[in-house]
């Protein structure tokens, strides 16, 4: 069961985060009577929402990756350390940085945003983050 787990959590996790962060946040703009304000409004939120989830999927699969006995496991546990460093990344660093641009823009003292340094860092760890996902799980399914 635990490596049943150890495939489908990864990619669970993967394309919940890649749905919010690569689909919903662009287009959430494209809607009628969006303004730059609401838009960034709802992406906080949404985003805030989606790391508490993450967090979640870190600690499941923290536990899953430590209740592996074997030393095959070894490249596994790497990747882990990589996909959870990237994780927490965005959200002890990144986060909190998009989080004040976005109260200016929100208040707006910033009447135009533009991708910012500490967005394509988001994005960087998020590509990371997610190739580190699909790995583990094809070391999972290939060392089941």
């Amino acid at each position: 069961m635990n490596k049943f787990l150890l495939l489908v959590l990864p990619i669970f996790w993967s394309g919940f985060s890649m749905a919010l962060a690569f689909l919903e946040a662009p287009i959430k703009f494209q809607a009628p009577g969006i303004t730059l304000p609401l838009g960034v409004g709802i992406g906080k939120l949404v985003f805030h929402a989606s790391h508490v989830l993450q967090m979640i999927f870190l600690v499941l699969l923290s536990l899953l990756v430590l209740m592996q006995e074997k030393m095959r496991w070894r490249m596994l546990i790497l990747l882990f350390i990589g996909v959870a460093i990237c994780f927490l990344l965005q959200h002890l660093y990144c986060l909190p940085k998009l989080d004040l641009r976005a109260d200016e823009i929100i208040a707006q003292n910033i009447l135009q945003s533009h991708f910012s340094i500490t967005h394509q860092l988001y994005v960087l760890c998020e590509v990371f983050k997610n190739i580190g996902l699909w790995l583990c799980a094809y070391l999972s399914y290939k060392q089941a």
